[in-house]
């Protein structure tokens, strides 16, 4: 038998539970464009609600991802530097763009998951904002 890969489960183990939030932060390199906080729905057809924030938590004004419904800005989490350490280590061993995601756990967070090419429609202002982190990131790769 070959490598088998293990997830830590992540919630309550409760009939009426709702799942974890989600915490995506896209990653240029080192450098944290922005960190999407999104909460999902258990029920089929229920949309998702989200919000992004900078590295400093302020929440963009432009709503980004048209497929997430708006979600109220929140304080941000008190672990939020060990979140951005996680990130910025991930983001700098791949050494290009990658979302790195995270469930929201307890009283902190763990892994979820790597996506390097996050699919979807965004909004103008996505579009530039992050067309603009990668040309001063990556500005061989143009």
């Amino acid at each position: 038998m070959g490598p088998v890969l293990v997830e830590e489960f992540v919630g309550e183990a409760r009939p009426d539970a709702r799942l974890p939030l989600e915490l995506k932060l896209h990653m240029f390199n080192e450098r944290v464009g922005a960190i999407a906080l999104v909460e999902r729905s258990s029920a089929k057809g229920q949309p998702l609600s989200g919000r992004f924030y900078s590295a400093s938590w302020e929440p963009f004004s432009d709503p980004m991802y048209p497929k997430y419904s708006p979600a109220d800005p929140v304080p941000a989490p008190s672990w939020l530097p060990e979140l951005l350490r996680a990130g910025k280590r991930l983001g700098q061993a791949y050494g290009t763009y990658v979302r790195v995601d995270f469930l929201v756990a307890g009283d902190g967070f763990v892994f979820g998951e790597f996506a390097t090419t996050p699919g979807g429609r965004w909004t103008a202002f996505a579009d530039e904002y992050f067309g603009r982190l990668w040309q001063e990131t990556f500005p061989e790769a143009l």
